[in-house]
């Protein structure tokens, strides 16, 4: 998905999943779309560690727990 596609949604918030590909956390810090993103500009975007997604369901209950950890703070404001 072209990261355009993120402007459409202006609400959401973005998760990242650990760990960045080569370079992608420079080349986006000089991105002026990236930079240009509702979420972006408002500080709604958070990190997650990685999740090793072959696990079933142990690894499905640690990658909710992590969503849920980065958008707690998302919950917190929009009760």
């Amino acid at each position: 998905m072209p990261i355009t596609r993120l402007a459409e949604h202006p609400e959401a918030r973005i998760v990242v999943i650990k760990p960045y590909p080569r370079n992608v956390a420079a080349e986006l810090a000089d991105n002026r779309v990236w930079q240009l993103l509702p979420a972006v500009r408002a500080g709604r975007v958070s990190e997650i560690e990685p999740v090793w997604t072959f696990g079933g369901l142990p690894s499905l209950s640690r990658l909710t727990s992590e969503l849920v950890a980065a958008l707690q703070p998302a919950a917190a404001e929009h009760p």
